[in-house]
């Protein structure tokens, strides 16, 4: 089995999202620590949203590899989601 054609697009873009929405999360919860799990909670349905956009689109585009294409962009999904719990819950005031 090959890498699919989508694959470090899909990875690219998962990595870029969490990021983003990580480095939102760390400063609000600086600025506005009472806000933090509202925002959060949006957060997850953005990349969320965003993610299942994403998806649609590049399965649509190339079905003849829309499950190898899928197969990379949930563990991708799944690992930076992973990352993106234990970064804040690392970065948390104890």
């Amino acid at each position: 089995m090959t890498f699919p054609g989508y694959g470090w697009f899909s990875i690219l873009f998962l990595l870029a999202l969490t990021g983003a929405l990580v480095f939102m999360m760390v400063r609000l919860r600086s600025r506005q620590p009472d806000l933090f799990p509202l925002a959060y909670l949006g957060s997850i349905a953005v990349k969320m949203l965003l993610s299942l956009t994403y998806l649609v689109v590049i399965v649509l585009d190339n079905p003849t590899e829309a499950m190898a294409n899928a197969v990379v962009f949930l563990l991708a999904y799944l690992s930076f989601t992973g990352l993106e719990l234990w970064w804040l819950l690392r970065a948390t005031p104890r």
